[in-house]
C-alpha cells in the first residue's frame, strides 16, 4: 500500500511544471538570439537589455535592419514574471510603433506578437553572437 501511494505521489508531482526562477528586483540581464550570418557577417536575431536599478527599470531592445538597430523602449512594465513596453514609431514595422509583451525570467524572455521571436534565452553580459546555423 505505502508502494501505491509514494508512486501516484510521484506522479502527481512530476505533472506540475517546474517555474522559472523570478527575475531579482536590480541587476543588468541580457537576454538574445542573435548569431551573425557565415558569408556576410551580418547581425540576425534579436536582443533585450533589462537594467533594474533603485531609480527605476530600462529596457533597450535590438533587431537587426541592416546594422543592429537599438532603441529605449517607452512604457516598459515588469514585474515578477511579466514584462511589457512599446518600441517608438519611427524605428520598427515599417516605421509604426510597436507593442511587446511576454513572460521575464532569470533564464529567458517569451515575447508574443507579430514578427517577434518567441523565446531569448539568458546569455551573458559579454556575450559574442555565434554564427548562425545554416538554412536547411
Amino acid at each position: 500500500m505505502r508502494v501505491c501511494a509514494f508512486i501516484i505521489l510521484a506522479i502527481c508531482f512530476a505533472a506540475v511544471p517546474a517555474r522559472a526562477a523570478p527575475l531579482p528586483r536590480y541587476g543588468v540581464f541580457l537576454y538574445s538570439n542573435e548569431c551573425r550570418e557565415q558569408e556576410s557577417d551580418d547581425a540576425a536575431g534579436n536582443f533585450l537589455k533589462l537594467t533594474r536599478t533603485p531609480k527605476g527599470d530600462k529596457v533597450e531592445y535590438g533587431w537587426p535592419e541592416g546594422p543592429m538597430e537599438v532603441v529605449d523602449a517607452t512604457d516598459d512594465h515588469i514585474s515578477s514574471r511579466k514584462i511589457s513596453f512599446n518600441v517608438p514609431p519611427g524605428t520598427i514595422y515599417n516605421h509604426e510603433g510597436a507593442h511587446f509583451e511576454g513572460t521575464i525570467s532569470a533564464t529567458e524572455l517569451r515575447l508574443s506578437g507579430e514578427g517577434v521571436p518567441d523565446l531569448l534565452r539568458r546569455q551573458p553580459l559579454n556575450y559574442k553572437p555565434k554564427v548562425c546555423a545554416p538554412l536547411p
